[in-house]
């Protein structure tokens, strides 16, 4: 089982093992521009590397077509499929909260020390460092309301912005 996501048009300029490479390959930079301000796309160029990566540790691996007129990526399934129709085994303790807060809680407090750290870091770096998309995290630094960015974007910083203490 696996997804195919079909793009009419091949990749733009460049070979599929150039773009592999690192080099950037769009037809409207400025759609590209707006959707990285906006947050929805987090570095350009390092989607299918990215892709391909998250294969490396499966035996099915991703596959990428670059014709003529399209260009096609097959994602193999890597998610368990209940096969025998009798589901999976259940959990022994039912959940109270939802998996990913504990792990959210977690990665804020990663975050938090990064900053400590290096007020100037990029949320570029700390996606590498925690090993984390840069969507998740640009989510966590909005909804976070005790971290807060400070200048420009050239040259601000990050700030932690302590809990007011009550009298």
């Amino acid at each position: 089982m696996y997804c195919r996501i079909f793009n009419p048009g091949s990749i733009y300029k460049y070979t599929l093992e150039e773009v592999l490479a690192g080099q950037q390959s769009f037809r409207n930079p400025g759609v590209v521009r707006i959707l990285y301000m906006l947050g929805f796309i987090e570095n350009y160029g390092s989607g299918l590397p990215r892709i391909i990566g998250a294969y490396d540790k499966s035996a099915s691996k991703a596959e990428l077509l670059n014709m003529e007129h399209c260009f096609i990526v097959n994602l193999p399934n890597l998610n368990p499929i209940d096969t025998t129709g009798l589901g999976f085994e259940p959990q022994n303790e039912p959940q109270n909260e939802p998996q990913n807060e504990p792990q959210k809680d977690e990665l804020q407090k990663s975050i938090i020390e990064l900053i400590k750290g290096n007020p100037k870091i990029t949320r570029k770096e700390m996606s590498t460092i925690l090993n984390k998309s840069i969507s998740t995290i640009f989510r966590i630094l909005k909804d976070n309301p005790h971290i807060k960015y400070v200048g420009s974007s050239k040259n601000g910083h990050w700030e932690i912005v302590e809990k007011e203490k009550k009298d």
